[in-house]
């Protein structure tokens, strides 16, 4: 798996906070989008797919910042965001 940045790891937000924003493109944006997003955040998929990870605030909010630029949408976070009701978000439950 490829590593972020050191400084954009820091222990702040959990990745299970941003797993919303992968599915939400993958659903309606598709692949292409989700790639784009992600490299021009200067963020690895896998890692932030990875809900024992972390992000910094900063790295989150440069994250939600493309999400907006390359969506063209200012609702993306939003819409991003219901998709953390998706089991799929949560990993591992006992």
């Amino acid at each position: 798996m490829v590593e972020p940045r050191p400084e954009d790891s820091k222990t702040e937000i959990s990745c299970r906070a941003a797993k919303g924003i992968i599915l939400f493109l993958r659903k309606v944006h598709g692949l292409e989008m989700l790639e784009e997003v992600f490299s021009r955040a200067a963020l690895p998929v896998d890692y932030v797919n990875d809900g024992s990870n972390w992000l910094s605030f900063d790295a989150f909010n440069r994250l939600l910042t493309v999400l907006v630029e390359v969506t063209g949408d200012e609702e993306a976070p939003y819409k991003a965001g219901t998709q953390t009701s998706d089991p799929s978000t949560f990993g591992a439950v006992r």
